[in-house]
């Protein structure tokens, strides 16, 4: 709360006063009885403040303790108590809590006797009692237990206890105050558990998110203690027994004044995370790992926010550190998996989420991931028994119903498809990805109405990574009237889809508005020269102009109300580029670099066919509608001059490019999206699969043909081969997935036709006529 600006009174009961006093941020701690007579402007029971910091299972703060260090005199008089008791410290010092409150409505599940630790009792350490309120029948016995040293009544507070707590090497208590007590000082702590317990402590695990210092020792059935009791002393055993191969000093000490900052710098860097301002909260992560470089936590929170930040590499580095610091933990091992899946390693990917697995198989949220690692390599019964494994544990998991969703919609299962995506809303209404999935779909089927309104989910949609602008402008929504305003129009997605979008500039000015469009340098030129724009820059730069309103481009279509039959300009709608530039690549295409005769394309004799084959290797559906270029190779055969559109291009194909000299290749000199419209103007035809470049030929009116995956993106509908977004396109679509084979086998079947039409076209136009019978 301090961090936030806040001058913070802490009330609390008398025993933890003088303990919580020290706490980092406390200006002012009394109890309850004195809080009416001060002055504050808000208060918070300290049991909702989870809820006012929206604390998940991942972002709990300071698990690794958060109390001060007792005062150093107070550690000693207990340290000198002990010394007195014991002599000179040769064993485990360990603290023994057995029961709790007995006016607790729960003690008597999470309490025990003494006499139930008996078989405890016989390992060789120095037990000492840390009991409060010792009950008739345990005083008894603790009499009899002369190895048991009993200093209670010198515990006034939890501010003593908390010395003593420091001078030892473990504490083991049932569900008390004392584990809280030790867990925030950051003092080992093992904790015993009943069959079903308190909400804070979850279920099966063995460690804590709220105590990194605790281990839970859990009943296997009701009332079971004796097995409890049990794993704790082998668990005792084990550890005096590596003592004893290790003598050195292991007495816990009190946080140095480093340790203490790291703590801080972590809860400050976690806040600061859920404020959205990332660069200061990495900062305080990295701080605090330089001021404590075994600080787990901050190597967690280190690691996952450069993953949510796309830095992978950065990422894994952190994730490997915390992996070296607790490598039997799932939940880590869960995380790194993500990361490397991200990073495109996915045979590692795999085997930290089988470790995950391996480590604790009841988290639902690794058989999803790997659900999803398993579709994105292509195994499709892997996939969906994962995801209904992860059903199976968390009926009410809507994100993994949604990613079934997907899946069954990959394999245009609709109506199955549908109804998880439905099933996904009704337990999680508000999930901006599952709306914006759905909404995929709706479009997909030609279910505009809905699919557009869905659609505005992306902004909310984490995963998407679309970055708000924070205008001050109102947005505009269709609604209000424009006329005389000046509105910012302006990409909210891939250049593809400003281009496509782009078609309703000139219905937003028809309006009577003055349009500012503002685009991503590659198109800006292009774009330019549409009808009704006013201005143009990049849409960083448009922050700073003078506007009256703003719409995403990709809003447009949900602001005119557009149905299937209502899409504007499908005939095209970018000008004609300037005839100098045209003229400039018409030259180029008939003067060929090399000197070969047999190289120069000269003068237009056969068809001109534009190819590209590859999108951005960064989208995420990229390895489903991207193909190398020897695919293309049954193409290659027909009979017309190829010339590569293909920015970007990838080893493997610039490799086989180089074999292929048929194919003319020009694309150095392609330096933005105005100059590859001019090329396009120059060919008979674009031959691609689903990239910028067919949005670009089909809004040029340029004969295009679209080669597209089984599951389409949703602007391409279903059960068609032409686009009511393009009259100049044509689509050549898988029939089955992963089958591009077919599709390639189609368009040279029908490239062949026409190749073959255009030449009995020009042969009968240079043929003469024959004579008229007489």
């Amino acid at each position: 709360m301090a961090a936030l600006g806040a001058r913070v009174i802490l009330e609390v009961k008398p025993a933890v006063q003088s303990l919580l006093a020290g706490v980092g941020g406390v200006a002012h701690c009394i109890d309850r009885s004195s809080t009416p007579s001060l002055a504050f402007d808000l208060h918070c029971p300290l049991g909702s403040l989870p809820l006012a910091f929206g604390t998940r299972l991942d972002t709990i703060p300071f698990a690794q303790g958060f109390l001060p260090a007792p005062p150093a005199e107070h550690v000693k008089a207990w340290q000198d108590r002990l010394d007195a008791r014991f002599g000179p410290r040769t064993r485990f010092r360990v603290g023994l809590v057995w029961s709790g409150d007995p006016g607790h409505k729960n003690d008597h599940n999470r309490s025990i006797s003494l006499h139930a630790l008996a078989p405890l009792l016989d390992c060789d350490v120095q037990f000492i009692s840390l009991q409060k309120g010792i009950r008739d029948q345990d005083r008894a016995f603790l009499r009899e237990r002369e190895d048991i040293v009993d200093l209670t009544e010198q515990l006034t507070d939890f501010s003593e206890t908390a010395a003593l707590v420091s001078c030892l090497d473990l504490v083991i208590s049932v569900d008390t105050s004392v584990v809280h007590l030790t867990g925030g000082l950051g003092v080992p702590v093992w904790t015993m558990l009943p069959f079903n317990p308190d909400w804070r402590w979850l279920l099966n695990r063995d460690d804590s998110p709220w105590y990194q210092s605790m281990k839970l020792f859990r009943q296997p059935k009701r009332d079971d203690w004796a097995s409890v009791v049990d794993s704790v002393r082998r668990e005792l055993e084990a550890l005096v027994s590596a003592r004893r191969a290790d003598p050195r000093p292991h007495q816990s000490e009190a946080l140095p004044l480093k340790r203490e900052d790291a703590l801080v710098s972590n809860y400050l860097g976690h806040q600061l995370w859920q404020l959205k301002r990332t660069d200061e909260a990495l900062l305080l992560f990295q701080q605090a790992l330089v001021l404590n470089p075994q600080y787990l936590e901050a190597a967690e929170n280190c690691g996952r926010l450069l993953l949510d930040l796309g830095r992978h590499a950065e990422a894994l580095e952190c994730l490997d550190a915390a992996a070296t610091l607790n490598p039997n933990s799932a939940a880590l091992y869960r995380i790194r998996g993500i990361c490397l899946q991200e990073a495109n390693r996915f045979a590692d990917a795999e085997a930290d989420f089988e470790k995950s697995i391996a480590l604790d198989a009841s988290v639902a949220e690794t058989h999803n991931n790997l659900g999803l690692l398993h579709w994105k390599l292509g195994r499709t019964d892997q996939a969906f028994a994962c995801i209904d494994r992860a059903l199976a544990l968390r009926p009410d998991f809507a994100a993994a119903l949604a990613n079934k969703a997907w899946m069954l919609l990959d394999l245009q299962l609709l109506d199955q498809a549908s109804a998880a995506f439905r099933k996904s809303l009704a337990i999680d209404p508000n999930r901006a990805s599952t709306i914006f999935s759905f909404a995929l779909l709706q479009l997909l089927t030609g279910d505009f109405e809905r699919g557009w309104a869905g659609r505005e989910a992306r902004w909310k949609a984490s995963s998407l990574g679309l970055a708000d602008l924070g205008f001050a402008q109102p947005r505009w929504r269709g609604e209000q009237p424009i006329k005389g305003k000046t509105i910012l129009l302006y990409c909210d997605e891939g250049l593809g889809d400003s281009i496509q979008f782009a078609r309703y500039v000139p219905m937003v000015a028809a309006l009577g508005a003055r349009v500012i469009l503002g685009v991503r340098p590659p198109i800006q030129q292009l774009l330019a020269g549409i009808a009704g724009v006013a201005e143009y820059t990049s849409r960083e730069a448009a922050a700073s102009l003078a506007f009256d309103l703003h719409c995403p481009l990709g809003s447009l279509p949900l602001a005119f109300g557009t149905r299937l039959d209502t899409i504007p300009s499908a005939q095209g709608f970018l000008p004609a580029p300037p005839a100098a530039r045209m003229k400039a690549w018409q030259e180029r295409l008939e003067e060929r670099l090399e000197d070969r005769l047999e190289d120069r394309l000269g003068p237009r004799t056969r068809f001109r066919v534009g190819l590209v084959w590859s999108g951005d290797p960064g989208h995420k559906n990229d390895h489903n509608r991207s193909i190398a270029l020897r695919t293309l190779a049954p193409l290659l055969d027909c009979d017309v001059q190829f010339v590569s559109l293909q920015k970007g291009m990838r080893d493997q194909d610039r490799d086989f490019l180089g074999e292929r000299k048929d194919i003319l290749d020009l694309t150095a000199q392609l330096t933005d999206f105005s100059e590859t419209a001019a090329l396009v103007s120059c060919l008979d035809l674009v031959i691609s699969v689903d990239t910028s470049v067919v949005h670009l030929a089909g809004a040029l009116g340029a004969p295009v043909w679209t080669m597209l995956p089984f599951n389409p993106d949703w602007r391409w509908l279903l059960n068609r081969d032409d686009s009511p977004w393009y009259s100049s396109m044509r689509l050549f679509r898988q029939p089955k997935r992963g089958d591009w084979a077919s599709v390639i086998e189609r368009v040279r079947r029908e490239l062949e036709s026409m190749v073959s039409a255009r030449r009995n076209h020009d042969r009968a136009k240079v043929e003469p006529a024959p004579a008229l019978a007489p």
